[in-house]
């Protein structure tokens, strides 16, 4: 709780979101039928990852990342801090029950793709083996994973991304 508070508490929290976000308009397929609550812990567990990195460089690097998703995500920083100040939201089994009832795969995917990159630029083993662990719990295989990745990979190649 106080990570996230550190994180996103001094922050000026205002709730200037616009009636057009570009990002949640590409994205609304793709998080289709996933709730708010659900849409929370995605960035609770994507902000948790964000933990392991040692480096400020890397821990700025991973915020962008963070609050790149939220528009995607189209979650405000208020509804965020509102979810993290809850608590309970850094232990394992609390981020896994979380993600469970997210049915749509191609959100878990997108979702373990984007931890993959936080985690890649946390530069910290245990990120990666966090990361792992989660997915572990929400049925995927380390073999899934890696499939995950390097589809989402060449598909971003595809397209120029």
């Amino acid at each position: 709780m106080g990570f996230f508070r550190d994180l996103f508490g001094s922050r000026k929290t205002t709730n200037t979101q616009s009636t057009s976000n570009p990002i949640g308009d590409i994205s609304k397929d793709l998080f289709q039928g996933v709730t708010t609550e659900q849409r929370l812990a995605i960035l609770g567990f994507e902000t948790s990852i964000m933990s392991f990195a040692q480096g400020m460089a890397e821990k700025q690097e991973a915020l962008k990342m963070i609050e790149y998703e939220m528009k995607a995500l189209n979650i405000s920083e208020s509804q965020f801090v509102s979810y993290a100040q809850r608590g309970g939201h850094n232990r394992v089994q609390d981020i896994v029950n979380g993600l469970k009832p997210i049915s749509n795969k191609a959100a878990l995917d997108s979702t373990l793709y984007m931890g993959f990159g936080i985690a890649s630029v946390c530069k910290n083993e245990k990120a990666f083996g966090y990361l792992a662990h989660v997915f572990e719990q929400l049925g995927y295989t380390e073999d899934d994973m890696t499939n995950v990745i390097q589809k989402i990979e060449l598909l971003g190649k595809q397209f120029g991304m």
